[in-house]
């Protein structure tokens, strides 16, 4: 009886332990923490391929725009972003140039990438970043968040908070980004990545950009 009453008792606390272990385990994580898990994955990033769609709303307008395409990415900085709805567009860059092929008019609009930065089509910026979101960190402050789906990393400007929000939906398997939305002024758009393809082993001419009867240089 004596070695039975001992059993349960050791029982019990073990399970009083596991309790507690499972307890501890469930603390939500801090921002400083999933940002680190993040740019360990953005660090460990070489190359992707995913489809995406984006719903932009134009609060003021009153207009919402559906969009649907995908993505090539390859380290350190070969970017292409297709468009196939509402309107086939191919956008491609180095980071040293862009360029903006528009397949209905059968034209190139080139123009330095910096300068085209600071025009940025909203629509893109949720897209542009891959590879280089750790970069963040440098001009924002960071909010974090957590659902049953997802950890959340919101980024607002440190100069100027109202300026935008930029929120990434990360994966609770590997914190990669598999959502995006930015909501600046009267607009929001939100981005979700499907058929995703990690690493990938991505051939350089990929990323050349098809010829156009026409090319205009933007400055």
């Amino acid at each position: 009886m004596k070695k039975l009453a001992a059993g349960v008792i050791v029982f019990m606390q073990l399970f009083s332990y596991c309790q507690d272990k499972k307890s501890e385990d469930k603390t939500p994580m801090t921002s400083k923490e999933i940002f680190s898990r993040f740019k360990q994955w953005d660090e460990k990033l070489m190359s992707l391929k995913a489809d995406f769609s984006q719903t932009a709303v134009f609060k003021n307008a009153d207009v919402k725009k559906e969009i649907e395409g995908s993505i090539t990415y390859k380290k350190p900085s070969s970017l292409k972003i297709e468009h196939f709805k509402p309107r086939k567009q191919t956008v491609i860059t180095d980071k040293k140039k862009i360029l903006i092929i528009r397949h209905q008019d059968d034209e190139t609009y080139e123009a330095d990438w910096e300068t085209w930065k600071k025009n940025l089509d909203n629509s893109l910026s949720s897209l542009i970043d891959f590879g280089n979101y750790a970069s963040l960190e440098e001009k924002n402050s960071i909010e974090s968040d957590e659902t049953g789906e997802f950890f959340i990393l919101k980024f607002k400007n440190k100069k100027n908070p109202q300026a935008y929000t930029l929120t990434l939906f990360l994966s609770k398997e590997d914190f990669f980004p598999l959502e995006a939305s930015l909501d600046v002024k009267d607009s929001s758009i939100r981005t979700k990545l499907i058929s995703i393809r990690k690493n990938l082993d991505i051939s350089e001419s990929e990323f050349k950009a098809p010829k156009t009867k026409k090319t205009e240089k933007i400055k």
